[in-house]
């Protein structure tokens, strides 16, 4: 079967026209992976700086604290009556329970997003709490993160 040159030029126009659309897709394909990656290592190093930064502010907000005197301060504030609100998620909240570490136990906490553990949405609205972290003691409110010493001398704690 012999084909007329108008057939070949059809096909040779199919098949380059295929190779040019062949052409952009991997060019957009080797862009989307080139970005991709870019992204990733730019995702990568923020998450190191965060994580150096939080070491960095739980660092500050102890300074000049033992465990000792963290669980001491940690008790005193919950037999004040003093709460601490916050949310899981909240990196301002982790910097502040990274300043108490093991004392935490003895801080009155109440976790004020519903997909938290243990949850106490309720005490938190009622508190009015509208940021994260936010301490309350005899209807005095703070916040944002606090220094250890901060908080000793709002509740007349001496360390």
């Amino acid at each position: 079967m012999v084909k007329s040159k108008n057939d070949l030029d059809k096909t040779a126009r199919n098949m380059g026209l295929s190779v040019l659309v062949l052409a952009i897709l991997l060019i957009g394909l080797f862009t989307f992976l080139y970005f991709r990656s870019k992204n990733s290592n730019s995702s990568s190093q923020t998450n190191n700086t965060t994580a150096s930064q939080t070491q960095s502010s739980s660092t500050t907000l102890d300074a000049g604290w033992s465990n000792t005197q963290k669980v001491g301060l940690a008790k005193a504030l919950t037999a004040k009556g003093v709460i601490f609100y916050g949310a899981y998620w909240c990196p301002h909240c982790k910097d502040q329970k990274a300043a108490f570490g093991d004392a935490l136990q003895y801080v009155t906490y109440y976790e004020c997003d519903p997909q938290g553990p243990s949850p106490k949405v309720d005490q938190c609205n009622a508190a009015g709490i509208t940021g994260y972290p936010t301490w309350i003691y005899k209807g005095d409110k703070k916040e944002g993160a606090q220094t250890l010493g901060d908080l000793a001398t709002w509740i007349g704690y001496k360390k």
